[in-house]
């Protein structure tokens, strides 16, 4: 016989990645001493449980109590967490050409989310990743190829968003019909 008052309930949650950016699904497990007999869960978003163990996915961002209720022999006990789902970015990536004759240099911008914080510029040509703190950035291709250009928006979070962009350096033909018919002269 357990005494009522060392009857506790309580709780830990976490996500597979280690951050809580909306739509994100979130472990509650539970750790309650000693073993209760059963469970009451509130999740905060008009979800609730009655598991050890539950997976509740987040939609939308925003700030959820979430409470464990620990239903023992002869008293009920709960215990209460704030959890904070964070908005995921939304990002796009244009560039002043997509087709260019020969190497040269393409200008990117990114537009989104106001709270995207860092770019992580990768322009698909085996150049390193670059980070900045601008969502415009310019570079230079090299070599002819067709190169997929890659941002990703980096909340203080850590929430992100990624877009891509094609860049075709191809050279000019010496005959026959030219594809596309303008940019290049």
């Amino acid at each position: 016989i357990y005494d009522a008052r060392t009857q506790t309930a309580d709780f830990n949650f976490a996500t597979a990645n280690g951050l809580y950016c909306a739509p994100q699904t979130v472990n509650f497990t539970q750790n309650c001493s000693p073993a209760p007999e059963s469970f009451i869960w509130n999740f905060g978003n008009g979800l609730s449980g009655a598991n050890a163990t539950e997976n509740i996915t987040y939609i939308t961002p925003g700030t959820y109590t979430v409470k464990l209720t620990a239903i023992y022999q002869n008293i009920a006990v709960s215990s209460s967490k704030t959890i904070i789902i964070n908005p995921s970015p939304a990002i796009s990536l244009t560039a002043d050409k997509n087709y260019l004759c020969q190497p040269g240099t393409v200008v990117f911008t990114a537009t989104g989310s106001a709270f995207i914080q860092n770019y992580e510029w990768d322009f698909g040509d085996g150049s390193p990743v670059t980070t900045t703190g601008s969502n415009s950035i310019n570079h230079v291709y090299a070599t002819y190829n067709s190169f997929t250009a890659k941002v990703k928006g980096i909340t203080v979070n850590g929430c992100t968003a990624i877009a891509n962009y094609v860049v075709n350096v191809t050279k000019f033909p010496a005959s026959g019909t030219v594809v596309p018919s303008s940019g290049c002269s």
